[in-house]
């Protein structure tokens, strides 16, 4: 979890995995920020059956244990199971659970597509891509009822997914069709950033002309992907060293100078290159 959350309940010695997306629940605090940030997951991913034993054994919550196992009994809907979950402590007070309420109708009584773009972008965020680029997909095959605004965005995000998977040519085909659905400056310089780090220089330039983009442009997009490769390489660099002291630590002294000369290697090319 990214926030800072001030635990006051029992903390789990096994966590509770949501599913789908692989995250780790320690406390009644965690599964409370949990269930308040991430609405469009809930019908997905809230499964209270499979809950019921953590809140029991690990969280020693034994109350909320029995009144959402009787209100499961009852068939009683998800909305409210977790209101009765926010109810037990008081993590979130009334003016918040409050604003949960509406955020959770306002969610499930907006249109179809909206609903299937929050749930690919919560994905997206928990870095589950192939999941999100379904419920992507599923919205551009529907594409002549939405408006340019909206649909540019899911074929942006779309690309960005493809992106993180390392599929740059779905990158770019889906980044220029956002910009051809509605013309903005973000989609292309993200197709030509994506050319800059897979495409040769020729190919780059000729795009760069047909597509309209000035020099200037194109030079800062050129500066920007040269800073991340930079980026890139001193967080492969740290990974190399943390490996390298891990060998040593635990007397795999073969290994830890194996490391160190791989990275010295990598050192004196780059030096080279750049002299």
């Amino acid at each position: 979890m990214q926030n800072i959350l001030i635990c006051n309940t029992t903390k789990a010695s096994t966590p509770y995995m949501i599913p789908y997306i692989n995250c780790s629940i320690y406390s009644y605090e965690e599964l409370c920020f949990f269930l308040y940030e991430n609405i469009p997951l809930l019908e997905k991913v809230f499964i209270p059956k499979d809950l019921l034993p953590f809140l029991k054994e690990e969280l020693k919550l034994n109350r909320l244990y029995k009144v959402l196992e009787d209100m499961i009994k009852r068939k009683e809907s998800a909305r409210n199971l977790i209101l009765a979950i926010f109810s037990a402590k008081s993590y979130y007070n009334e003016g918040e659970v409050r604003k949960w309420r509406g955020a959770y109708d306002r969610f499930y009584q907006s249109p179809w597509y909206e609903r299937e773009k929050e749930t690919a972008d919560c994905y997206m965020h928990y870095k589950k891509y192939e999941r999100a680029k379904s419920h992507y997909e599923f919205i551009i095959k529907k594409e002549t009822e939405l408006e340019a605004d909206f649909l540019s965005k899911v074929y942006y995000n779309l690309g960005v997914c493809c992106c993180k998977q390392f599929d740059f040519a779905g990158g770019k085909l889906h980044f220029l069709k956002a910009n051809e659905v509605k013309k903005d400056a973000l989609y292309l310089q993200s197709y030509f950033a994506v050319l800059q780090l897979c495409d040769n220089e020729a190919f780059v330039r000729t795009e760069v002309r047909e597509k309209g983009l000035s020099l200037e442009e194109f030079g800062k997009i050129v500066d920007e992907v040269d800073l991340y490769k930079e980026e890139a390489k001193k967080l492969e660099d740290a990974k190399r060293l943390a490996n390298a002291t891990y060998h040593k630590q635990h007397g795999k002294i073969g290994e830890f100078y194996a490391q160190i000369d791989d990275m010295l290697s990598s050192f004196k090319e780059d030096y080279k290159r750049e002299g």
